[in-house]
């Protein structure tokens, strides 16, 4: 979670966040381990990208069946389709301020 007696930028560096559940609980474990492992500080221990695609969730056929139904419907009607509301929570538990909606 935001924390706002600390700079964004030291929390990411020192690996200092969290997963509050209020945003966080309807993202699966697997997403989450996910994050978690991209957002390691330590590079020697960072997943790799080619690791990250290889990843369960990432490779996870219903997963990879509601990515390839959001982009084909972007790609018909790129301004009508918003972020999904579990994703756009998840990250607004996240990210500062106005979260994900304002970026």
């Amino acid at each position: 979670m935001y924390r706002k007696d600390k700079p964004l930028i030291r929390q990411v560096t020192e690996g200092d966040y969290s997963f509050p559940p209020k945003y966080w609980s309807s993202i699966s474990p697997s997403a989450v381990d996910l994050v978690r492992r991209l957002m390691t500080v330590d590079p020697a221990q960072r997943i790799t990208a080619a690791e990250a695609l290889r990843h369960e969730w990432m490779t996870d056929p219903d997963v990879v069946e509601r990515a390839e139904k959001l982009m084909d419907t972007q790609r018909r009607t790129p301004s009508s389709m918003p972020p999904p509301e579990a994703e756009t929570s998840a990250l607004n538990g996240i990210l500062p301020g106005p979260g994900i909606n304002k970026i």
